[in-house]
């Protein structure tokens, strides 16, 4: 006797013409899905990583040359990748026509490309956007621009944005003058090291009214996890204004 065929017999006469029935129903179904996922132009074929891969590797020598000095060998390595969208190509390329390394420097040039890098997420090229703005020549130096990328790259954690973005705020350049958002920003970048704005934020906090100080406290601890992770600790308060030395 068929052990298998054993182990599957129900003792019932009519189940096995049933099961097949129910069988061929759910394939029917099933291939009436996949025409209609065909004809949407979904594909059940995962695409293949090798072409992302290749591009890593391509932008990782493009960077090396770079950084070696051989300045055509980067060119040709990351101009083509940069074309295709990758941010990280992009990035690299603006520096070198912001800096003429192997290219005549060109600064519409480089904010083109650092624009590209910024709009697929790379968070240098911002940072990088944000202090061509907020620094540059009289042609370049556009503060409302500066606050914009300035204010993304200080949402990624980065303190020297995070510093400027307080001085855009705690001035008015480039928008409203605003010492409650200073004070959230420079409070971030003292956290991380930053002298400087831990020095702007004393002195701006010396200025501030009390409701402004209590916002701003409040503020920056509302957003800190977000800033430096759900895990840390919440922010300190900073010392009243009349423990801030005079100094």
């Amino acid at each position: 006797m068929n052990k298998l065929a054993d182990k599957g017999d129900t003792g019932g006469a009519g189940q096995e013409p049933a099961d097949r029935q129910k069988l061929v129903g759910a394939f029917a179904v099933l291939a009436l899905l996949v025409a209609i996922a065909i004809a949407a132009g979904v594909s059940f074929i995962p695409k293949p990583s090798f072409q992302a891969d290749a591009e890593t590797v391509a932008v990782q020598k493009g960077v090396a040359a770079l950084k070696a000095g051989a300045f055509k060998s980067a060119l040709d390595d990351l101009e083509p990748i940069a074309k295709k969208d990758n941010a990280q190509a992009a990035y690299w390329l603006g520096r070198m026509y912001e800096e003429g390394l192997g290219v005549k420097q060109n600064a519409d040039t480089a904010i083109t490309w650092y624009r590209k890098a910024a709009e697929g997420g790379w968070a240098a090229a911002k940072l990088q956007l944000g202090e061509i703005y907020f620094k540059g020549t009289e042609e370049l130096q556009d503060f409302k621009k500066a606050r914009k990328w300035l204010e993304q790259a200080a949402r990624d954690g980065n303190a020297r944005a995070q510093l400027d973005l307080g001085r855009l705020y705690a001035n008015g350049w480039g928008g409203d003058k605003d010492p409650v958002q200073a004070y959230v920003w420079y409070e971030f970048a003292a956290k991380q090291g930053n002298y400087e704005a831990q020095r702007l934020r004393d002195g701006l906090l010396k200025a501030m009214r009390d409701d402004e100080v209590s916002n701003a406290q409040n503020l920056t601890e509302k957003m800190a996890p977000q800033m430096f992770g759900q895990g840390n600790q919440r922010i300190k308060k900073t010392a009243p204004r009349d423990a801030i030395s005079n100094k």
